[in-house]
């Protein structure tokens, strides 16, 4: 189930500053992290919608062979 309220692009992540303190975290470190996450959100986007893509291609398909069923009987 996906919660629609909390939407996260990986632009998102490449953009959001953390700001910064006297003794915070390390900018490359962070850096290199919000660029895993961001590739990382890319890369299940792209999965989520190829699956979405043959969900659809398998409904289509079973409600066919619904029909023929049907026709059959």
């Amino acid at each position: 189930m996906i919660d629609e309220s909390f939407h996260l692009t990986p632009l998102d992540v490449r953009r959001y500053d953390f700001g910064k303190s006297l003794r915070g975290y390390d900018p490359e470190r962070v850096e290199q992290f919000r660029e895993q996450v961001a590739t990382e959100l890319e890369r299940l986007s792209r999965q989520i919608h190829d699956l979405e893509g043959r969900a659809r291609g398998f409904q289509d398909q079973l409600r066919q062979f619904r029909e023929r069923d049907k026709a059959l009987n």
